[in-house]
């Protein structure tokens, strides 16, 4: 019968592995979908092509602060996923520790 070998364990949290996938979860997600927001260039193309003066300035600056605004909104949520992701390790690694830590037991 082939088993789980005592030489097949390891002990301890990667926490380099939890900072990898952050690092893809915000590239993936979170940080296109902030260059996307952040570009604005073809509405503004359009909206030059065919409308002018005051209108079109207040429009594009309005256009311009809501972008900035759901960015910001991204980036809160791009912190609180790293410091719910580093809170998940320190939390692993502390778990890890009392595994390996001789218990105080009591009798009676």
């Amino acid at each position: 019968m082939n088993g789980l070998g005592i030489s097949d364990l390891t002990i301890g949290v990667d926490a380099n592995g939890a900072s990898d996938y952050y690092d893809a979860l915000n590239t993936n997600a979170i940080r296109k979908a902030r260059e996307a927001v952040l570009n604005t260039n073809d509405v503004k193309s359009a909206l030059e092509t065919g409308w002018q003066g005051q209108a079109e300035f207040n429009f594009e600056k309005n256009l311009d602060n809501a972008a900035k605004a759901v960015d910001q909104e991204l980036e809160k949520i791009s912190n609180a996923i790293q410091s719910l992701i580093t809170e998940l390790v320190e939390d692993w690694a502390t778990q890890d520790n009392q595994m390996v830590e001789e218990e105080n037991i009591v009798s009676f």
